[in-house]
């Protein structure tokens, strides 16, 4: 099932959602206590709409730009396996500690 953008608000939760803005650029708010400075992190929330939108309980996530973790996070949320891959140290640092403090 593909997942289609147009130009209205597709996604929205109480803690973020997604709106079109000029040209082909999408606008999106993250949660302060979310934030952890990397500079393209996305909502985890928004992730976990996503991810629902495209998979199945069970299945496997794969990142291949996992950065700040919110992807893996999101289907770990979300009862999905994940693989996330990430080849700079500091930001996989900072992905492992989140994952680490984010265990259920």
């Amino acid at each position: 099932m593909p997942l289609v953008l147009t130009t209205r608000t597709v996604a929205t939760s109480a803690k973020c959602s997604l709106r079109p803005v000029a040209g082909r650029r999408w606008q999106f708010s993250l949660p302060r206590d979310e934030r952890c400075g990397v500079p393209t992190q996305k909502p985890v929330a928004l992730c976990e709409q996503v991810i629902n939108l495209m998979s199945r309980k069970g299945d496997i996530v794969l990142d291949p730009f996992a950065g700040s973790g919110s992807i893996p996070l999101a289907a770990r949320n979300l009862g999905r396996r994940y693989i996330g891959i990430e080849c700079d140290l500091k930001t996989f640092r900072i992905m492992k500690n989140r994952m680490n403090g984010a265990r259920r």
